[in-house]
């Protein structure tokens, strides 16, 4: 389906979650707008694009012009400013159930949305079923305080060292009973493979 068909099956409400079929395992995004839409309104247009015969209406800076894809705006905390535009007319996109947490968030993300806040439960796909650990620490990283750095990764600063190289990574301290020694450092804290549970 393409994201307009979902939203049509969705009743005509935004908010949905989609994720592309070629995203990476967990990974998703909340559709916040689709262009000229109205929230509980039917699309205008044929379906499956909405957009064939149709042309741009009077005052739009295209005006006059055959009318392309509409443009749909996501939330998505792993791009840039959080927000992604794609076309919704494509049919690699599928409806993912809607959870408190968005899936597709880093470490840094999570401690960022959770106001500043250590002590919130994470796990990733690889991990047993059920199994889960306690987010306890970020490295230079003080509780209440922002990371310091550049969203969404904000490396360490370095002298003489690239932003980004794996040097300038900040580890996260994680804890769990299931654990024989209690915590565990990891240096990945940046990437995609981390759920929210708790």
């Amino acid at each position: 389906m393409n994201i307009y068909q979902i939203f049509q099956s969705n009743g005509y409400r935004l908010g949905f979650y989609v994720r592309k079929v070629d995203w990476p395992t967990g990974q998703k995004a909340q559709v916040l707008a689709i262009e000229d839409v109205t929230e509980g309104q039917p699309i205008e247009g044929p379906p499956p694009y909405f957009t064939d015969g149709l042309v741009y209406p009077k005052g739009h800076k295209k005006e006059g012009l055959q009318m392309g894809p509409r443009q749909v705006t996501l939330r998505a905390p792993w791009a840039k400013d959080g927000i992604k535009k794609v076309n919704g007319g494509t049919f690699n996109w599928e409806q993912v159930d809607e959870t408190k947490y968005l899936a597709s968030q880093n470490i840094y993300e999570m401690y960022t949305d959770n106001n500043f806040k250590f002590g919130f439960w994470v796990t990733r796909p690889k991990w047993d079923k059920g199994s889960k650990a306690q987010v306890v620490g970020i490295e230079g990283v003080t509780e209440g305080e922002p990371i310091p750095g550049i969203h969404p990764y904000y490396n360490k600063e370095m002298p003489g060292i690239l932003p980004g190289a794996p040097e300038t990574n900040r580890f996260i301290t994680l804890k769990s009973d299931n654990w024989e020694e209690g915590t565990k450092t990891y240096s990945n804290g940046g990437t995609y493979s981390w759920v929210r549970v708790g």
